[in-house]
């Protein structure tokens, strides 16, 4: 559930950087590192989501930049506008998924032990 949306932040770091808005890309690498950091604490997930949510659309949010790659980038403008939007909307809607949906145990071990067999128990 988190892992796409972190694919999709990364994804906006990239542009923002392509586009030369380095502040806003690394306040944003900041926000990432702090939700794939968080062990066991779906409230500071929360507060690093609602964070990004706040920046995403409005006046002076990374939907409303001017998205101008640099001459060496592979990238249009149009490609970079598009991308832009696309991104915002999905990052957008994973997050009011995940807030919707983020418990304690979505932090678990990745690679859980299986459950004790009851036959086996004193």
């Amino acid at each position: 559930m988190i892992a796409n949306l972190i694919k999709q932040i990364e994804e906006m770091i990239g542009l923002l950087k392509e586009c030369g808005y380095k502040q806003k890309a690394e306040w944003l690498q900041i926000r990432r590192e702090r939700i794939v950091a968080q062990k066991k604490s779906t409230q500071a997930v929360r507060s690093e989501l609602l964070m990004i949510k706040d920046i995403l659309s409005g006046m002076g949010s990374l939907s409303d930049l001017s998205m101008l790659p640099r001459a060496s980038s592979c990238l249009t403008r149009d490609r970079a506008r598009k991308l832009q939007w696309d991104l915002c909307e999905s990052i957008w809607e994973q997050i009011e998924f995940v807030l919707e949906n983020l418990h304690e145990d979505d932090f678990d071990d990745p690679h859980p032990k299986p459950p004790a067999n009851k036959k086996n128990l004193p």
